[in-house]
């Protein structure tokens, strides 16, 4: 059981570096990225975010603060992608129904 905490910390602590670097340190402001640069960065996975309180209990205190901030950043990046993501969603929806509607006006989905 102990070895496989120090795996699930250890692999938390590694996607914690993956985010880490994709966001330069979490210094990209999230709120000002274009969706197509949200939709690039690495999602924080529910499994992630679950487990982040865990960590409180594994980080020394001095760095509480820290992994505070950085739990918010990666809530909010996780919210933003949501939506970039289903903006992309209804608008390669909006794409399927327009290619539908003009497959039924003309008759064929061959190109001329």
């Amino acid at each position: 059981m102990k070895q496989q905490i120090k795996d699930t910390v250890a692999y938390w602590l590694s996607s914690l570096g993956q985010h880490r670097n994709e966001t330069n340190g979490f210094s990209l402001v999230i709120g000002t990225l274009h969706a197509d640069d949200l939709r690039t960065l690495k999602i924080p996975s529910d499994w992630f975010l679950d487990f982040a309180p865990f960590m409180f209990k594994v980080i020394v205190p001095k760095h509480h603060a820290e992994l505070r901030g950085t739990i918010a950043y990666l809530t909010e990046l996780r919210c933003r992608q949501a939506e970039a993501w289903e903006a992309e969603h209804a608008r390669t929806a909006n794409i399927d129904t327009r290619v539908k509607n003009w497959i039924k006006q003309h008759g064929t989905s061959k190109a001329v």
